[in-house]
């Protein structure tokens, strides 16, 4: 394959990759009115120390608050540790995306190259 095809499934596997995993938490919102633990709140330094019989503890003690218009979408961006997850998550979308669009682009040139 040449280089423009390695490069151009690239570029769009990359594209995808970062809009999909937002896309996929903003589907996944709360409803209007639901009341949810305040992401905001919660002390990531905290949670990385404390055992597994302590954890459950911790999540009583966090408040909640209930969601209401907009803030529904953007309710899970106030997690302190959001962006961690989002960039585990971009590179593990990004070697299905950018599998898949090689092997599509091989088989487009071999069914090509057949014909």
């Amino acid at each position: 394959m040449r280089k423009q095809i390695w490069t151009r499934c690239f570029i769009v596997s990359l594209g995808f990759s970062i809009v999909m995993p937002m896309a996929t938490q903003i589907i996944m919102a709360p409803s209007a009115g639901e009341e949810v633990i305040d992401l905001g709140a919660i002390d990531a330094d905290e949670l990385s120390e404390i055992s597994d019989a302590d954890f459950d503890q911790y999540m009583q003690s966090v408040p909640t608050r209930r969601l209401r218009g907009v803030e529904r979408f953007k309710y899970i961006f106030t997690h302190p540790q959001y962006w961690q997850f989002y960039i585990r998550s971009v590179f593990a979308v990004f070697v299905w995306f950018f599998a898949s669009t090689l092997l599509v682009s091989y088989l487009h040139i071999r069914r090509r190259s057949d014909a």
